[in-house]
């Protein structure tokens, strides 16, 4: 992974932390507050709530990148291992085009909402400022998604190259 992946990722995965932190910590004080003190903030939930998806599209690329994100594990076994990178070539291939379809829905709506003006409901923030974690998560996963085409694509040339050079020799 290239060092520009790698500060990425470490960004990624730093703020999706934080802002997990940041909403359970607000929670927790909610609660606090409306149990011991019986005056609860109302804007908290809602804002826990978009800190959160937040958090969730943020850390989708890194997600991806190291390879932890959900699969269907009994296909991925029951492939003999040399193909196994052909299917997980062909499995990148497939998130790359639905991360561009997500940036072109997720735009869309993030344009509609934005020419409508409609705001959420305790606290008041443009929704089309929440939406536009769409697009970026897919931006952030369509890049994962075409690393992991592209160092498919050069392990396997390297490793046909390495085969070619064994039967000269």
């Amino acid at each position: 992974m290239s060092k520009a992946f790698k500060a990425m990722t470490f960004v990624e995965d730093w703020l999706s932390g934080l802002l997990i932190l940041a909403a359970a910590l607000m929670n927790c004080a909610n609660v606090i507050l409306r149990y011991i003190f019986e005056s609860p903030l109302n804007f908290v939930y809602e804002v826990s709530v978009f800190m959160i998806i937040a958090a969730v599209f943020i850390a989708v690329g890194s997600a991806f990148r190291k390879d932890k994100h959900i699969r269907v594990g009994i296909l991925y076994s029951l492939i003999p291992t040399r193909y196994r990178k052909y299917l997980k070539m062909v499995a990148d291939c497939i998130v790359f085009l639905f991360s561009l379809f997500l940036i072109w829905q997720g735009l869309r709506l993030v344009l509609l909402s934005q020419s409508r003006g409609t705001l959420s409901i305790d606290v008041g923030i443009p929704l089309y400022l929440v939406y536009a974690l769409i697009p970026l998560g897919a931006v952030l996963a369509g890049f994962a998604a075409a690393q992991g085409v592209y160092s498919a694509l050069i392990k396997n040339t390297q490793d046909n190259t390495e085969e070619k050079m064994g039967e000269q020799r």
